[in-house]
């Protein structure tokens, strides 16, 4: 700003001057005064040309000046409000009344009377057979002996269990005895025993009933003895 001031200031001083200048030669009409118009014009023309030459380098000298920067609007987009759902309403459930049941009352049961177990009586010891010896061979009207056990009750007895072979079938005798011995009758042997072999045992039993043929019905008191044989032979033809 203090170039134009000082540019404006030399314009109004050379007008100035030259004005005063054409005033006083006016006044004047003399060829003297002439020339010192024509000095003072010169002086004001010179200033004049000195203030124009300021005109023109003056742009020269002057910093060139800075656009200022238009402000670029910046637009603004708008962004949308983000949707958020409502929570879905959850009807809330409706007490249901649950009626508290009855007690029952269960009868308790009677215990069934349990059976009590019938003890299974201890057998006694098998009587000991005496005679004759194991495989011995004997004759009608020999004597088998066996060694008592215990003196026996009324209802307890002996039996005397024979077993044989007659035409390829097995038979068995079976006698029921208070002693404790038993006679070999004559119809032992050949052919009563195809073979003449015998076995028998003997055990002690106690009477719980009779068959409808008179043979009592026992159950055992006594485990059975060995069970031995004999031999009855076939009996020698006389010769006449």
């Amino acid at each position: 700003m203090e170039p134009i001031a000082e540019l404006m200031s030399a314009i109004i001083a050379a007008i100035v001057v030259a004005t005063i200048g054409w005033i006083y030669a006016y006044l004047l009409r003399s060829s003297r005064r002439r020339t010192s118009l024509t000095v003072m014009a010169g002086i004001a023309v010179l200033i004049l040309l000195v203030a124009t030459g300021s005109l023109v380098v003056l742009p020269s000298l002057l910093p060139a000046s800075t656009p200022t920067p238009t402000a670029t609007p910046v637009q603004t987009v708008a962004t949308p409000p983000t949707y958020t759902p409502y929570p879905t309403y959850t009807p809330v459930p409706t007490a249901t009344h649950t009626p508290i049941p009855t007690a029952t009352h269960l009868p308790i049961p009677t215990a069934a009377p349990s059976r009590t177990p019938t003890p299974t009586p201890t057998l006694l010891p098998p009587p000991r057979l005496i005679q004759p010896r194991d495989g011995s061979a004997i004759n009608p009207g020999d004597i088998l002996r066996w060694e008592p056990v215990k003196e026996l009750g009324p209802d307890e007895y002996y039996v005397l269990s024979i077993k044989f072979r007659h035409e390829e079938a097995g038979w068995s005798e079976n006698l029921s005895l208070k002693e404790t011995t038993w006679t070999v009758p004559n119809y032992f042997g050949p052919p009563h025993s195809s073979s003449g072999m015998y076995f028998w045992s003997v055990a002690i039993m106690r009477r719980v009933g009779i068959d409808p043929s008179g043979i009592p019905i026992g159950e055992p008191i006594s485990k059975p003895s060995e069970i031995w044989s004999f031999y009855v032979p076939k009996p020698a033809t006389s010769t006449p």
